[in-house]
């Protein structure tokens, strides 16, 4: 359903399942800039759903929960163009002041929403560098905190040692 989505289709409809929700710290931990949501429908596909503080209306907050299976209508496509993704859509759900949401009928996923890269895909890098990534195996050794500058910016960093499961 998500995957046949097009830009220029001003009426749709999506349900999903709410497999992941968070809201983005921009200033201090108490400000809610956004929600971020990825929706996931019954053939697995995902589509990451964005909504600014200004379009979020108290009656909607009772469906944007984990696990909750939602119908959203009245929203705008938007090309998902930001530096990481967490989901493979070429798009993203924008909510605006006409977007509706309504609880549906459950929407089973398989794997909990979870998209697993095998272990060559990743130690060969044939994975997106801005697509997020499940990963199963055993941790066996955490360096210590690097601490190094990213586009002029302090930044820090951790290595990490993950074997294969198989």
């Amino acid at each position: 359903m998500f995957k046949g989505l097009n830009i220029n289709n001003l009426n749709f409809t999506l349900q999903g399942r709410v497999i992941r929700l968070w809201m983005p710290v921009i200033k201090r931990p108490t400000d809610t800039h956004s929600v971020e949501i990825i929706l996931m429908d019954k053939e697995g596909s995902k589509i990451q759903v964005s909504i600014e503080k200004q379009y979020l209306k108290s009656d909607m907050k009772k469906y944007l929960q984990e696990g909750f299976s939602l119908q959203i209508s009245e929203a705008s496509l938007a090309r998902n163009e930001t530096s990481v993704k967490f989901c493979d859509n070429p798009y993203k759900v924008m909510w605006n002041w006409n977007t509706k949401v309504n609880a549906c009928a459950d929407i089973e996923v398989s794997n909990n929403g979870l998209s697993f890269a095998s272990f060559q895909d990743i130690q060969f890098f044939k994975l997106p560098f801005n697509v997020s990534s499940d990963i199963c195996g055993y941790l066996t050794n955490v360096g210590e905190v690097m601490h190094h500058k990213v586009f002029g910016k302090d930044s820090k960093a951790i290595m990490m040692t993950i074997n294969d499961i198989e």
